[in-house]
Parts: structure tokens; sequence; C-alpha cells
């Protein structure tokens, strides 16, 4: 028996249920239904339901194919992943021949697909279906696969003309297995994810007669794409690209990856990363210039980098990207790198300023978040480097600051901050004064800094320390300063630093966590903290200078702890869970400040 043979042409009820809102398909139905169709007469409304309901009846074997197959389309749309998931297209297939009919013939318009996950039935078993494209997913991580799960696999590697999507994770053992029969090609395969669990280099490549022209999403992870591979240069409809862990056996080298890039108009998503750390030849960058004109790729909208700073600057050294979005990159520590190129992709990028930034240093290393005000959820900028040293990451960051010089001029609003959590108990003495003023000089354009609670002291003497000639060099455009201590041991730490501004025509405002009773906040302070920690923040000038506009001059009540705690931070980083240890010979910071936060690192 085929699969158009099976019950009685039509249902056992008239009535058919949909969960499908009526203003999607009356403009579908109306004219189509024969004129045994009614309007019901709408319900009064009443209290408790304020609208008036309004249906319409017909006999379901009244309505052509077309508007069936019109409610069906909503029906999915309704529902989009519940359709992929649970599948509720086939119990429309079992209300009648004419329906069963109606939805494989039209298996495109419907998006119906045949998926093999852990819990679907043999492939066998499922055969007196239509040739439906199949959805080979065994991405799980909770579930094992099993022999059936195996078998699965192999038989829709076979059947490669139906098969239109493919996710696999499991061992380098597995994966090549899956790899052999994947030579072929596979005209409908439109999103490709192949991840190997293995960590060692197991010398896993695609096969070089894998082709798969309607190709939109490649996805490797541990697995090497040949350099010659015809794959990239007609898959001209790929819109992500995503080869990380890349291990020495599969190294590609950025001239090479340039040119398969040059293929692919409507690339959006670029994600390259190593697992270990390769040294570029001496003269692969020279080469690279001389031989590769200027690319562009018109739709790349997110770059994501994981390796060698030197590998990154050639890479881009040849790409323009007129609409670039995020720029994602962690950086293995190195002591020598340069990033010229990739200060002039920035500049070549509209759109790309960063008025707002942070550096967060924690125990595995440092991260700095670049973007625009407001927005620290979607930083423009997210830069990491692994390194488990303090002074090591203060010296690494230093130098990204300044080989980026030219881009962070624009940042206006910085934040600095430290994750105390799992550091040495010795951390502070690894940092000395000269490596703050290295690390604020790029910032030249900065007129609000907030530093954390960890860092209050130590920045407070690097800071004090600031005369001569660095005092008009380090931030000269600084006007308020927010940081986490009480009005009175703020004023104290920061005295001398406030007054050397003042003497040199470039008075800052202190900002601080109020100490005092109902200390008013003032629209300045309101409108210029964008971390919306202005309530409760009290201005502090020298001692002796007049209030600042806005504030009073008289205490009012006597002094106290503030009312709650200031708002966190935003961004990506998640508050640290525990209580920070207090820094050594100093005072405890007040109970309202800031959480220390934790930078989400790229994997």
């Amino acid at each position: 028996m085929g699969w158009k043979c099976s019950m009685g042409c039509l249902p056992m009820h008239n009535s058919i249920v949909f969960g499908v809102p009526i203003l999607r398909i009356l403009r579908v139905c109306t004219g189509r239904a024969t004129p045994d169709s009614s309007l019901l007469v709408p319900l009064a409304p009443t209290p408790e339901r304020p609208e008036y309901n309004v249906a319409y009846r017909t006999h379901i074997h009244m309505l052509d194919n077309d508007s069936i197959l019109q409610i069906f389309s909503h029906y999915r749309l309704n529902d989009e992943e519940n359709w992929h998931l649970r599948l509720p297209w086939r119990n429309l297939a079992h209300i009648c021949r004419r329906w069963r009919c109606l939805i494989y013939d039209s298996w495109a318009h419907l998006d119906i697909c045949l998926p093999l996950t852990n819990d679907s039935p043999s492939l066998d078993i499922l055969s007196h279906l239509p040739p439906l494209p199949l959805v080979i997913d065994f991405s799980d991580r909770t579930k094992t696969l099993a022999r059936k799960d195996e078998d699965n696999i192999h038989l829709g590697l076979q059947q490669h003309g139906r098969v239109r999507r493919v996710v696999l994770r499991g061992s380098s053992l597995s994966l090549r297995i899956w790899l052999e029969q994947m030579n072929k090609p596979f005209p409908r395969l439109g999103d490709l994810s192949l991840l190997s669990t293995t960590v060692e280099d197991m010398n896993l490549m695609l096969p070089e007669s894998l082709q798969a022209p309607n190709l939109r999403r490649l996805s490797l992870h541990g697995v090497g794409l040949p350099t010659r591979l015809p794959l990239l240069s007609s898959a001209t409809a790929l819109s992500s690209l995503s080869l990380t862990h890349i291990g020495a056996f599969c190294y590609l080298p950025p001239g090479h990856l340039i040119t398969q890039l040059q293929g692919l108009p409507c690339l959006e998503e670029l994600s390259i990363g190593f697992a270990v750390s390769t040294l570029l030849p001496s003269n692969e960058g020279e080469q690279l210039l001389a031989l590769i004109p200027l690319m562009t790729l018109p739709t790349l909208r997110r770059l994501t980098f994981r390796g060698e700073g030197d590998y990154l600057d050639n890479l881009v050294a040849r790409i323009n990207t007129p609409l670039l979005e995020r720029l994602s990159l962690t950086f293995f520590f190195d002591l020598t790198f340069t990033l010229v190129n990739l200060t002039e992709l920035i500049h070549r990028t509209e759109g790309f300023g960063c008025p707002a930034a942070q550096v967060i240093f924690n125990k595995g290393g440092a991260s700095m978040y670049a973007g625009p005000h407001g927005q620290q959820d979607i930083w423009k900028l997210n830069l990491h480097v692994n390194c488990e040293p303090l002074d090591w990451q203060m010296g690494f960051v230093t130098q990204v600051c300044t080989a980026l010089g030219n881009v962070l001029s624009t940042v206006e609003d910085l934040t600095l901050d430290l994750n105390v959590d799992q550091m040495p108990s010795d951390w502070e003495d690894t940092l000395d004064s000269l490596m703050w003023h290295e690390l604020l000089l790029p910032f030249i354009g900065v007129k609000k800094l907030h530093i954390g609670s960890p860092l209050t002291i130590k920045l407070s003497q690097a800071l004090e320390s600031v005369a001569g000639g660095l005092v008009l060099e380090l931030l000269p455009e600084l006007q308020e300063l927010e940081v986490q201590l009480e009005v009175n041991t703020a004023k104290k730490a920061f005295s001398g630093f406030v007054e050397t501004r003042e003497s040199v025509g470039r008075p800052i405002h202190l900002l601080a966590p109020s100490a005092l009773r109902g200390a008013p906040s003032t629209s300045r302070g309101a409108s210029s903290t964008s971390h919306g920690a202005s309530r409760g923040l009290g201005y502090i000038s020298r001692p002796g200078a007049p209030p600042s506009r806005g504030a009073s001059s008289k205490p009012r009540g006597s002094p106290r702890r503030p009312r709650g705690n200031p708002k966190p931070l935003r961004g990506n980083p998640e508050p640290l869970r525990g209580n920070p240890k207090p820094l050594r010979g100093n005072p405890q910071p007040p109970r309202g400040a800031l959480p220390l936060q934790v930078p989400s690192y790229y994997t």
C-alpha cells in the first residue's frame, strides 16, 4: 500500500478545531466556502469578556484545497517551533486521505521534514512515508548514541539527496566514520554542523568531494577545512561560517582563508578560533599584502576570533567590512604583537564608534568591552586575553589599548573593575602606579571614570602620584570621577588629585555613595551617571572649595548610611557570587558598593 492509500476520504466530524486566530484566515476563506457557510451571531460583551467573539462555520469538506492549505500554513506559523519538534502535521495527515495527499504533496510549502534524533524510531520503520527532507540532529549532550541512532545516521547520510540539515556531535572516531559517508553531493543541505568532543588534534578533515550548493550555515569544531575544498566556492548563499578549535594539522593560512571568503557575498557571521597557539611564517604577512587586493565583505555583521594577534592583523589587512556591528576577539598571551590593520579596519567601518568602555580583570584573564552609551548588553567590541598573572594582564591590555588608541580616543565613559574571587592575597602588590598611568594614557577623551570597589585604593594612589606634564596628558578631558567609597574616605583618598586638576584649570567632580541622610541628587548627577547609580551619590569638591551646583552646603540630619544599595553596573558581566574580601590595611567598602562582576568569555 502506498502512502496515498489509507482511511476514508472525509473526516468523521464536520467541524475541525484549529488553534489559529480567525483574523489570519478570514481573507483567505471568505468567498471560497459554499453558501452553506454562516456567520454565528456574536455574543454580547460582558464585564468578564469585554470583546465580541465572532466565529465562521462551514463544513470542512466544502473548503477548496487552497483554503485548507492556507489554514495549515497559518497553523504552522502560529507555533513554528512545535511544528518541527512534535510534528503535529502527522495528526493532520491521519484525518482523511484528502488531507494526507494535500500535506505530502505540499511538503515544501508547509516546511515539512522528517527529523532523525535520539528519540526517533528507526528509519526503516518510516519507509512507508513519502521521501520527505531529512534533518539529522544528534547534538544533545545529555544523551548517548545507541545502536539505533548510529544506524539512523548511516541510513540518513546514504540518502544524501534528501538531507536538509546535519548536526552531529561525537568523538573523533565516530566523526571520521561519518565524514567518509559525506564524500558526495548534498543538493538540499542548508545547515552543516560537526563538533568533535576529542580534545587532541585527530586530523579530521571534510572530504574534498563534498558539495552543497544550497549551504547557508557551516560550523566545524575540531574538523579542518581543506584549502582547496570547492565547498565554499560553490556555496554562494553561505551566511554563517564558523571554524573553531583549529589544530596544528588543520592550520589555515590567512591568505588561503581570504581567498575562500571572496566568493561569499552573503556572509553575515564569521568565526575563526584556534585550539593552540600557532606562529605565522615570518614572511607570510608580506606575501599576503603583496598578492591579495582589498576585498569587501558587503554583508558581514559579526566577526569572532580566537588566536594570535598577528594572525588576526594579517587576516583583516585586506578585508573591508562596511556593515560590521560586533567584533569579539580572544587573544593568546603574547609579549609582542601589532594591531595596525585592525585599527584601520575599524576606521573603515561606518558607525563603529565606542563612547563607553569597561576594563575588567579576573583570575583567568582580562576583558575589555566597548560600545554605545546605554547598550552595555550589546557591546560592539569584546576583547579578552587568557593569562593569570595580574601584571601580565595589565601589560597586555595596555599594549592593546595603545595599539587601538585612535579607536579608544572616542571613549567618554570608562569603567575599571576587578573580580577578587580566587585572586591571590597579594594581588595589589603586583601593580604599581606607572602601570596604571600607561593603561589610562590612550583614553584621551574620557569625561567620566568609574572605579570598582577593589581598585579604588590602588587607583587613588596612582592618581595621587600624577605630577608634572603628566597632569595634562592623563585623562585630559576628565570631568567626573565615581568611586565606591564613603564620602569622607573618598575626599581623603583623592583630595590631592582633585587639587592638582583644579590647579591646572581642569577641575573634576568626585562622586561617591552619599553618607548624608536625605542628600539631594542633582540633575547634573542624574544625567551624567550612565549606570543609573546617581541616587545616593553626592558631589564632592576639594576641601574648602564651594559646593557643586545643586548640592546642599549644609548637611541635613545626622550622618548615616544611604537607604538601599546603588544599582549594579549594566552589561554582559554577571554578579560575583559571595562577598569580596576587603583590601588589607584599608577601610572596608560600604555595604552599598556596586557588586563585582565577571565577564563572559568567548569559548
